[in-house]
């Protein structure tokens, strides 16, 4: 048996200091209204790790029903610090240069920021994506760490689970 496990490390099936994906924390301010017609408002970071790679996703929700998930990427964090970027397209825009039913819009969110007391605060850039040199103010926000760990897969599965970054 022992011969059967060396052969599957050498082979790379298996790795002797393998740990599977653990919830490396969820940070939330997002917040839905009681009215009847329901929706949510504010941010969430997903974390997860699995060895020494640590990934996640991002969540926004500008006030409407639906809440818009994307990866994170160029994911840095050294001890408590973090950083992130992620690209999605939340909604559709209007505007002099759109056709008459719009066009996607291209969210790119910038965030840099520290763990703190069960809370992830930082700045968030939010620009467009079709103008991403546009100076924006930046937004201070304040994410509580929650016992969820929301959707817990492997990193090969979350690489797979939507597309990749937009590449605009």
């Amino acid at each position: 048996m022992r011969l059967i496990f060396t052969l599957m490390v050498i082979l790379g099936l298996t790795s002797p200091q393998a740990h599977p994906a653990q919830p490396f924390g969820h940070y939330t301010s997002i917040v839905w209204d009681k009215s009847d017609d329901p929706h949510a408002e504010g941010y969430a970071v997903i974390l997860h790790q699995e060895n020494s790679v640590i990934f996640g996703d991002f969540l926004y929700a500008p006030g409407s029903i639906d809440i818009t998930r994307s990866k994170l990427f160029d994911l840095k964090i050294e001890k408590n610090r973090i950083e992130f970027k992620t690209k999605a397209s939340c909604c559709r825009e209007f505007s002099k240069e759109t056709e008459i039913d719009g066009r996607p819009s291209r969210d790119y969110f910038i965030f840099q920021g520290i763990f703190k007391n069960n809370h992830l605060i930082g700045s968030l850039e939010h620009r467009n994506g079709y103008q991403p040199e546009a100076h924006v103010k930046p937004e201070i926000i304040k994410l509580r760490r929650t016992s969820e760990s929301g959707d817990l897969m492997s990193f090969k599965r979350w690489q797979n689970s939507s597309p990749p970054p937009a590449d605009w």
